[in-house]
Order: structure tokens, then C-alpha cells, then sequence
């Protein structure tokens, strides 16, 4: 499920947005045990996901740098072990909103 909220970065600062605003583009920060909020590609530190809502794999996956993340898995930690639930933090890594704007919906929607 899509969060009703993001944590956009904003130049050095960091704004809590819609998530249905998020743009093409869009540098986000998605804190441990929440969902991403849109398909991205994960930007400067490796994470630990959970996407066992998506394809039913129970073991966490890792994702390094330039790999894609799907919408809804749920960021369990970084390769530092930081699993605290806390706030984000501008320029603390991240996750691009993806080019093309159409994958950012659900399989099926729209057709």
C-alpha cells in the first residue's frame, strides 16, 4: 500500500509531501519499516527491504546503489544495521522516483 505521505528532499531540508504529488525526479528519504512510496531507484547506501507483500519471498532482500525498488517494500535497514524507526534526514541516501511516470502505478490500474 501507498503511504499518504513521503519525505521529499528539499535542497538541504527535508518536506513531508503527499505522496500522490511525488514528481518524476524526486529525491525521497523512506525511514526503517516504512513503505517506498513510489518505484525508485535507491541513490548512495544499500537497504534491506521486505517484499513479501509484493512476491510472497519471506527472506529480505538487499538492494545496492542503482538498484530498482518496488513501490510498497517496506525498508527493514541499511548494511549499517540502522533498523531504528527515526526521523529522516536530507542527504541521508535515498530513493529516485523513477523516469517514467506510468510505472509509478498499480499492475492492472487503468486498463
Amino acid at each position: 500500500a501507498q503511504p499518504a505521505l513521503a519525505w521529499r528532499e528539499a535542497g538541504d531540508t527535508l518536506e513531508q509531501v503527499p505522496s500522490r504529488e511525488l514528481q518524476v525526479g524526486d529525491v525521497l528519504q523512506v525511514g526503517a519499516g516504512n513503505p517506498a512510496p513510489c518505484d525508485g531507484v535507491v541513490l548512495d547506501h544499500a537497504v534491506l527491504l521486505d517484499e513479501a507483500i509484493l512476491t510472497g519471498e519471506s527472506t529480505p532482500r538487499h538492494r545496492a546503489p542503482g538498484d530498482r525498488v518496488p513501490a510498497g517494500s517496506v525498508v527493514i535497514g541499511g548494511d549499517a544495521g540502522n533498523d531504528t524507526p527515526a526521523p529522516p534526514r536530507a542527504g541521508d541516501g535515498g530513493l529516485r522516483c523513477p523516469a517514467d511516470p506510468a510505472s509509478r502505478r498499480r499492475p492492472g490500474a487503468g486498463r
